[in-house]
């Protein structure tokens, strides 16, 4: 059995105080998480969701009001230090030491790091047109990016987390970037994508988890839940209602004589059960990432227009 390289059981946190987190809510309410070791997982979920605050938590930068979580083996309460030194991390947040000129950032980290590949660095400096001489603030937000990328590629870490590491790329260099973090993971790495780019977690990641409300509601190997998430259309049912308590069932809708169920699991079976109801199924169609992401957190396309690309 496949170890897990991050493991959250249970992981809830508050913000303020008693009043104000009880006006907002918790920005993590139990979340439960799994990214085996080996591949890349895609960390997708709406604006507000709870990915940025469950990222700060696995790597010890904000302690959890409940639950516990582990990133290599390490408890990241009792041992967030050896998680940041096992952990190449590209933040969301590109104004990350912006007074250093380019070429003195990547010496530091160089510099501090167990397994710094200066051959790496060299060549993705090459490729990607990284002079050492601008300041990390004068850069242009695809160039942060590109340093960013170039300094977690160069630490050859065992895991790779990477918040929005794609921001401000044009097209080519998106193909780039992603044919890297394919080679990091076909290497040995386990790599967990955090981005809203679904075209992206298509392409390259084996694995998907969707957080809202500051829970998983879905996770699971990429092709498992395509194979699974069918589109039903089906006539002469009189009960749609009915067909809504179906554990397998996540969405139905009923216009006249026609009802349209949304499936997450066991297609054939509940193809049967249908057919046994009196049922007449007049369509069945695998769904999209985009749709089953849309039917796990209970959004509609404009939505999640904003959170999705």
């Amino acid at each position: 059995m496949t170890a897990d390289a991050v493991r959250a059981e249970g992981l809830v946190k508050r913000y303020g105080g008693r009043w104000r987190a009880a006006m907002a809510g918790p920005a993590l309410d139990g979340l439960e998480l799994r990214v085996p070791e080996g591949g890349i997982t895609g960390l997708l979920g709406p604006n507000g969701a709870g990915k940025t605050t469950a990222v700060r938590l696995l790597l010890g930068l904000a302690r959890p009001t409940a639950g516990a979580a582990t990133v290599l083996g390490h408890d990241v309460g009792r041992d967030s230090l050896a998680v940041r030194r096992q952990v190449a991390f590209v933040p969301e947040e590109r104004a990350v030491f912006g007074w250093m000129r380019t070429g003195d950032f990547i010496r530091r980290v160089a510099r501090v790091v167990p397994r710094w590949d200066a051959a790496v660095a060299s060549r993705l400096a090459r490729r990607w047109e990284i002079g050492g001489a601008a300041r990390l603030r004068t850069l242009s937000a695809g160039t942060r990016s590109r340093v960013l990328l170039l300094v977690a590629l160069a630490r050859r870490a065992p895991l790779l987390l990477l918040d929005e590491p794609t921001t401000g790329l044009d097209p080519a260099a998106v193909d780039d970037a992603l044919a890297e973090l394919a080679t990091a993971a076909a290497d040995g790495a386990t790599v967990l994508l955090v981005t809203h780019r679904l075209e992206e977690v298509e392409r390259i990641c084996d694995r998907v988890a969707v957080i809202s409300g500051g829970r998983a509601v879905l996770q699971g190997d990429l092709d498992d839940l395509r194979a699974a998430w069918r589109m039903i259309d089906v006539a002469g049912h009189p009960a749609p209602d009915r067909l809504a308590t179906w554990d397998e069932v996540a969405d139905v809708s009923a216009r006249g004589e026609a009802t349209r169920l949304l499936v997450r699991a066991a297609p054939d079976a509940v193809l049967a059960r249908l057919r046994m109801l009196g049922a007449e199924v007049t369509a069945v169609r695998p769904l999209s990432l985009r749709e089953i992401y849309l039917a796990a957190t209970g959004a509609d396309d404009d939505a999640a227009r904003g959170d999705l690309a």
